[in-house]
């Protein structure tokens, strides 16, 4: 564990009261390698409750690519503590994907009542273009993991949908997609070339949007 790290993400915590203010969400969906990040996030919410900022705490929730869930398996078997992977599988998410991760991540899980969550490479890239389509945010794979986690928990039971929509779930996303954007090769179409006149550009935008209206449905 990163000791000064996760003194840093408290920060994040409290960003995150603040903007609901001044309460905590229902859970926190955190794209998880050794865990560092969502025991700082941990720590930061119960220091505020602590302070007497929030009346509830949020449920933790950790967010692994399938060929790298090392929480997962020892959270479903309701371990002590978890254990180390054999290997680790090929997937789209490699800045979280590591053979064992930490207990302070682990019992961070346990204590808010939260879980780990397994999420595939499609899962993955399908929450990786909606947040650029419907956000405008370019996020990271890995990053983009927590949305495909809180997906994931809503179809297995594990989220509340009336509570979800009442007090709020928040994933976290942790890097930026040009951060790794090598990753993206092989994913998606390079972007076409127009020659340099309005008449032309504004074609291929046409063009562009009659194929994005087409992959959402719309008449």
């Amino acid at each position: 564990m990163q000791a000064y790290q996760s003194d840093g993400d408290k920060t994040t915590a409290f960003e995150i009261c603040e903007q609901l203010g001044w309460q905590a969400p229902a859970a926190v969906f955190v794209p998880t390698g050794t865990g560092t990040n969502l025991f700082g996030l941990w720590q930061g919410f119960v220091l505020f409750k602590e302070l007497g900022f929030l009346d509830t705490l949020p449920r933790m929730f950790a967010v692994q690519p399938v060929g790298a869930a090392s929480l997962v398996a020892p959270w479903e078997a309701h371990q002590a503590v978890p254990t180390a992977l054999e290997r680790i599988e090929p997937n789209l998410a490699p800045p979280i994907s590591h053979r064992v991760s930490g207990y302070h991540a682990y019992k961070a899980m346990q204590e808010s009542g939260g879980g780990a969550i397994a999420v595939t490479d499609g899962e993955i890239l399908a929450a990786m273009k909606d947040l650029a389509s419907y956000e405008g945010i370019y996020a990271e794979m890995a990053s983009a993991a927590a949305l495909a986690g809180i997906r994931r928990a809503l179809e297995a039971g594990l989220l509340d949908p009336e509570e979800s929509h009442r007090v709020g779930v928040v994933g976290i996303l942790t890097s930026h997609g040009l951060k790794n954007s090598l990753a993206l090769t092989g994913v998606f179409s390079p972007p076409p070339k127009v020659e340099g006149t309005w008449e032309v550009l504004q074609s291929s935008l046409e063009l562009k949007e009659r194929e994005r209206g087409k992959e959402i449905g719309d008449p």
